[in-house]
């Protein structure tokens, strides 16, 4: 497969990455317990008033999907916050006296705004905070202490692997606070991931394929908010296309008026709005625009602008293992990207006015 590609050496840095994901993944399950030791220096959790994921780009996206797991195994609110919103506008989310846990996502470990961000909760709330980095990097020495995913460095400038093997790490990392109830799980994501890059890959290669597609628009909502942003963010970058990604539901509310025949919607559905998705396919379909669904069937429809995208594992059909689909279906946007980037004959490894650690002077 690799020898056939025209940029060879730097395409291959980018889709070996995508493939390596399960792996990197099987290797963060296993050392699963050595990170959990690591967090029991911020326990008991109950301690915080709050608890923050902050990251910027990839990072956020990641913390978008992770906040929903932190929440739902905490049964308490876990938010994702923007590193540049924490660092310059932190008291519209902290009231005064705050005591808030930080937990600081950067692949390279030195995104300027999130250790401003950090800087700046611990200065004016006396935040505790926990760098989570694959490179090591100068985060660390801003925060109480960090965790190294050095499973998934990448060469890249975009990131792949790393926000799915991260987002496992951090499964894993607040299952470990709460007893490890949901390791068996959470185990499980490597070989799944690695199922679901087998058997969607030639349904994704050929929308990538596909140039008579001018725009995407993904559309996710919860959980799959920040999945929805990251695909979008994907294509934005390796493939210099035109992406777009809204909340499922808020799609309905203006933005599908732009839609016509040459664009293509990709809905990753979450549980609490499967009632209304049938009347949002037929909207879309109804404007001359195709939709894909990840993961449900839709016998309903037999319009050829409708396909799904169907992962036959019978452990994801338990409601309860929803909090992890995030990690499943990362590569979706990713290998969407990296196709559309090659069939453009464009470098995805060398996105232009790209760099792979962005850096403020400060």
């Amino acid at each position: 497969m690799f020898e056939e590609d025209r940029f060879s050496l730097t395409l291959n840095t980018t889709l070996s990455e995508i493939y390596h994901q399960a792996d990197s993944c099987r290797r963060t399950v296993e050392r699963a317990r050595e990170r959990g030791r690591i967090f029991e220096q911020f326990l008991p959790l109950k301690d915080y008033t709050d608890i923050l994921l902050t990251g910027c780009g990839s990072s956020h996206h990641l913390a978008m999907c992770a906040s929903f797991g932190w929440s739902e195994m905490l049964s308490r609110p876990v938010v994702a916050v923007a590193a540049s919103e924490l660092a310059h506008f932190p008291e519209h989310y902290l009231e005064r006296g705050s005591k808030p846990l930080v937990i600081a996502i950067s692949r390279s470990g030195d995104t300027t705004e999130v250790r401003l961000a950090v800087e700046r909760l611990k200065r004016e709330y006396g935040a505790r905070s926990l760098a989570v980095t694959s490179d090591g990097g100068s985060l660390g020495n801003a925060c109480d202490a960090e965790i190294v995913f050095d499973e998934c460095i990448e060469r890249s400038v975009v990131m792949t692997q790393a926000f799915t093997c991260i987002l496992v790490g951090m499964y894993l990392l607040v299952d470990s606070a709460t007893g490890e109830q949901r390791a068996g799980e959470i185990g499980q994501l490597a070989r799944l991931i690695n199922d679901s890059v087998l058997t969607t890959e030639n349904g994704i290669r050929a929308l990538a394929d596909d140039d008579g597609i001018s725009r995407f628009f993904f559309l996710g909502s919860g959980l799959m908010k920040g999945l929805s942003d990251e695909c979008a963010l994907k294509l934005t970058e390796m493939a210099l296309d035109t992406a777009f990604s809204y909340r499922t539901l808020e799609f309905r509310h203006g933005p599908k008026a732009t839609l016509n025949s040459k664009d293509q919607v990709i809905i990753f559905p979450v549980e609490a709005e499967r009632p209304h998705l049938n009347t949002l396919v037929a909207e879309i379909t109804a404007t001359g625009a195709r939709v894909l669904v990840v993961d449900v069937q839709l016998p309903e429809f037999t319009d050829s602008r409708v396909a799904t995208l169907i992962n036959s594992q019978p452990e994801i059909r338990n409601p309860k293992f929803e909090v992890f689909r995030p990690a499943l279906y990362a590569h979706i946007g990713q290998l969407l990207a990296y196709w559309r980037a090659a069939a453009r004959g464009l470098n995805p490894d060398s996105p232009r006015h790209l760099a792979r650690t962005v850096i403020l002077e400060v």
